[in-house]
């Protein structure tokens, strides 16, 4: 398997914009070609910034997806033209997992189903809280609230680590032991199959 954490910061104060645009306009178009593993937008660290996830089966699966959403003309022709116009800049990386939970596992299994859009009065949010860190060393399995625990093999922060953590409180993830290089308290949607 191969990860990819792709991040976009937005225009100031348009994140919200942006993923209103993407719940009751792109999710479905888009997982009809991509494995959708996560989908979040930061609290803390980078703001007007999401991230989300994605699970193939190798870069040559990944290839064969993103050149299917190349063609797909309701994609690119009725979400991009809205939404991508408000994202100031991308970045992604590829990732190696190096501890997984039975929640992750569970969400790869599924990583093929295609996702509903939303209507705008369902909640934007899930409940639950994650924090993402990037530090040189992967947390221990035990670590209360891991989700998953990354290796860049690619992209920014090449050879860092990044690790996953939920909880049902934003203050339960503030304290982290890993000596990060950067760490943000995110939110998932509610269409996040991590939430």
């Amino acid at each position: 398997m191969i990860f990819e954490l792709r991040t976009y910061d937005l225009l100031p104060g348009k994140a919200l914009k942006y993923l209103g645009l993407f719940r009751t306009g792109g999710v479905h178009l888009i997982t009809r070609h991509l494995p959708l593993a996560g989908y979040w937008m930061t609290e803390s660290g980078g703001l007007n910034r999401i991230h989300h996830l994605w699970a193939y089966e190798s870069l040559q699966e990944r290839t064969l997806c993103r050149l299917a959403v190349a063609k797909d003309r309701e994609w690119n022709d009725q979400f991009v033209p809205n939404a991508f116009t408000l994202v100031v800049s991308q970045r992604n990386a590829f990732l190696s997992l190096e501890t997984s939970s039975k929640l992750l596992d569970g969400v790869v299994a599924r990583r093929k189903e295609a996702h509903q859009q939303q209507i705008e009065s369902e909640p934007m949010f899930g409940e639950d809280w994650y924090a993402i860190a990037i530090s040189a060393q992967t947390l221990p399995p035990e670590t209360p609230g891991l989700v998953a625990g990354f290796r860049t093999v690619s992209g920014y922060r090449p050879q860092s680590h990044f690790t996953l953590i939920k909880a049902s409180q934003p203050d339960l993830l503030m304290g982290y032991d890993g000596a990060p290089i950067e760490h943000e308290l995110i939110r998932p949607l509610a269409l996040s199959p991590l939430r």
